[in-house]
């Protein structure tokens, strides 16, 4: 999935479709931080997710912040821990 824009809708460079801000409106939001410490994985190997597409992210502000929706990381890393 491609990173977004949350604040003006528009795809960035990268893969997958794009979101509206509406879309991301109410949802827990993380930094790739707080991803790699919830979970106990490294930055980098979110980051290389996050290169390869398995790691969908949303661009916030006008310095396109990389941001993380809860549901998606809990579906990629859970899921990864059962096998």
């Amino acid at each position: 999935m491609k990173p977004v824009d949350a604040g003006k809708g528009t795809a960035d460079a990268g893969k997958g479709t794009a979101m509206t801000a509406a879309q991301v409106i109410g949802e827990e939001l993380l930094t790739v931080a707080q991803v790699a410490a919830r979970y106990g994985v490294s930055t980098d190997s979110l980051y290389r997710w996050i290169e390869k597409g398995a790691l969908p992210v949303v661009r916030i502000g006008p310095f396109r912040r990389i941001r993380i929706r809860a549901r998606d990381a809990d579906r990629l890393l859970v899921a990864d821990e059962g096998t």
